[in-house]
């Protein structure tokens, strides 16, 4: 399936759990300026045609119905207002309102071809501003996120009827209508001096060739990488790609992310509803999804990851249900592309049309799932309206029990708001509870940072774990905060620090690939490697913290007057320091493993390399150079 369409054109012909959103969303209670002037001007015909009418009784006129009509047009240009005495009132409020109702349109008319034209001309001395292609309800809600956070954005939609535009360029984001494959097009929009580029076209070759066209543009540029984020549908194809992403060469201006929404939904919703997982509960959690869609699938990969990270796994293995009619087939696809998935989860297929007849009262899934073992239910089908039918279909079988059950809806807005409103203190269903995935799985940041987003905070939530073993609090480590309080610098250090995880692998005779291995977390650096990796990243660290403005200083690190104590070089630094980095690194397969991700060796390989081939070289001031990540800078 694929994921959020890009243009309405592939709205209407791509369905997702994405594509029942409204056409104008946007800033809520922005509506169309025309309608209080066309609801004017209306009301200025209809008293021109009555005032006339009424002049010429009283002056003894014979005006036929085309002849009043001619006369009220002619009020729009002020032709046909100068009457003989007496005139009637509703003529008087015509030939001063008509005119008026014209001199207002043509300004909305110059105000918006001027608008459009202001727009793309600022784009040609814009630099790292944001560029998206394809303004689906994805695009236009990133675009307003992005103008929210102060980043300028250009928009390239295929689709001039797209009814997003107008709200978009309403919005202040400058849209050319056009192809986003089309290099003209990407230059207009000024891809090539742009800090982001999302493309989100609705399908996976179309976008691809986006991506392609934009590294292409991005050959000349003086300074920096052009970040470009990639919507795939295809979660297969989307894997393969997320693992190759670690491999691109900052230095070549092109970092590519992976975005497939399904699965930052399906993360997003786990995390939201722990309950699904339950550790709480007194039995090993049987959890049932009801469509086995994109969203689905996801769900059933990440809920059993989870549920290894909670400890469990191999010895207790989660179970999970699927409802779709065809469970068995999408169970058996997934088994083969995830062949450790058998290892963690007890997966049972049911090929059954839950709307269907054979779904009665005396069904196995009534009998046994839903009556005894069913501890979490997760409804993803591709309609609202389908969702919300099978939400209260099942509540009211599991009345009573508790049971979590979370149905994915496309947003907060539609049918999502009918269960508060029938049921505002939650007592009748308590367990039904609306997830709406859009607003989750379209969070700026890890739509836009994609898995080295998830990385960095998986990262942090590394360092303060280790950090608060080693008897450190939030009042002698600052730094030990959940990454909502955390300063978007230190912010900005762990996410360096994850693009940084593929060129210090490479320097060792290692890659990353997609997931195929439970153990993939036991991989071991050898101790040569290890210290050379965890040299390499304290050189990395050194580099960006200099770039900050930090000099070293002894003592404690000062914020405001940007000293460190940790800028100096390796074979200097203090054996606790150097343990941060070592840690870190020791840390680095379980945290890619719970991204789906794992490393390998190359054989014939391993830490030949210079620190100076993986981190460029750095002119140590008389004072000395910075640390590891993992002092983090704050």
């Amino acid at each position: 399936m694929r994921a959020e369409p890009g243009s309405a054109s592939a709205d209407r012909a791509n369905r997702s759990p994405y594509t029942g959103l409204r056409p104008d969303l946007g800033p809520r209670g922005s509506g169309p300026r025309w309608a209080p002037v066309a609801a004017l001007g209306l009301l200025g015909l209809v008293l021109g045609y009555l005032g006339f009418a009424e002049h010429a009784e009283i002056h003894g006129q014979i005006r036929s119905p085309l002849d009043l009509a001619y006369l009220v047009l002619q009020l729009f240009i002020i032709e046909s207002g100068n009457v003989a005495a007496p005139v009637p009132w509703q003529l008087v409020v015509a030939r001063l309102l008509l005119p008026l109702v014209t001199g207002y349109a043509a300004i909305l008319t110059l105000a918006a071809l001027f608008r459009d034209q202001m727009q793309q001309l600022t784009l040609r001395f814009t630099r790292d501003h944001v560029v998206i292609c394809g303004l689906g309800r994805l695009g236009l809600l990133l675009a307003g996120e992005c103008k929210r956070t102060g980043r300028r954005v250009a928009v390239i939609e295929i689709d001039p009827a797209n009814p997003r535009i107008e709200p978009a360029r309403r919005a202040g984001t400058a849209v050319i209508v056009g192809n986003a494959a089309n290099p003209d097009h990407l230059r207009s929009a000024g891809v090539a001096r742009a800090g982001l580029l999302v493309v989100l076209c609705g399908q996976d070759a179309v976008n691809a060739e986006v991506a392609i066209r934009a590294r292409d543009l991005t050959r000349v540029r003086s300074a920096g990488a052009l970040s470009c984020v990639l919507q795939i549908g295809d979660p297969t194809l989307g894997e393969l790609l997320r693992s190759h992403t670690f491999a691109l060469d900052e230095a070549s201006g092109f970092r590519l992310e992976i975005l497939n929404l399904y699965d930052t939904a399906a993360r997003s919703m786990l995390k939201a509803f722990p309950a699904l997982l339950g550790a709480n509960h007194a039995r090993t959690p049987h959890l049932l999804i009801v469509g086995g869609g994109g969203l689905g699938a996801s769900l059933i990969l990440h809920a059993s990851l989870a549920w290894r990270s909670l400890g469990q796994g191999e010895r207790n293995r989660l179970r999970v249900s699927l409802v779709d009619v065809a469970a068995a087939r999408r169970l058996k696809d997934m088994a083969a592309c995830h062949p450790w998935l058998a290892q963690l989860c007890i997966l049972r297929p049911y090929d059954v049309d839950i709307f269907g007849a054979e779904f009665g009262e005396d069904h196995e899934l009534n009998q046994s799932i839903l009556a005894k073992e069913a501890t979490g239910i997760c409804i993803c089908l591709d309609d609202d309206a389908q969702s919300l039918s099978a939400g209260l279909m099942l509540s009211d079988r599991l009345r009573g029990k508790g049971i979590p059950i979370v149905m994915g809806m496309s947003d907060d807005r539609g049918l999502a708001r009918l269960l508060p409103a029938w049921d505002p203190t939650g007592a009748e269903r308590s367990g039904l509870q609306a997830f709406p995935l859009l607003e989750n799985a379209g969070q700026l940041d890890l739509v836009l940072g994609g898995i080295h987003e998830l990385l960095a905070h998986a990262i942090h939530e590394n360092y303060v774990k280790t950090q608060a073993e080693l008897g450190e609090t939030p009042a002698t480590n600052p730094s030990l905060v959940g990454w909502a309080e955390l300063s978007e610098s230190l912010r900005e250090a762990n996410r360096a620090q994850s693009r940084h995880i593929g060129a210090k692998l490479q320097s060792i005779g290692c890659v990353i690939a997609p997931l195929a291995d439970l153990d993939a977390d036991a991989f071991q650096f050898t101790p040569q490697e290890l210290e050379f990796l965890a040299e390499a990243e304290h050189q990395r660290w050194m580099e960006a913290t200099r770039k900050q403005g930090y000099r070293f200083s002894a003592g404690p690190k000062d914020g405001a007057r940007k000293t460190h104590p940790s800028l100096i070089p390796w074979s200097e630094l203090s054996e606790s320091e150097k343990e941060k980095d070592r840690a870190a690194t020791r840390a680095t397969p379980g945290l890619l493993a719970l991204a789906g991700l794992q490393i390998y060796r190359v054989p014939a390989a391993g830490p030949g390399n210079s620190i100076q081939a993986v981190c460029p070289p750095i002119r140590m001031p008389p004072s000395g150079p910075p640390s590891s990540l993992w002092t983090q800078t704050s």
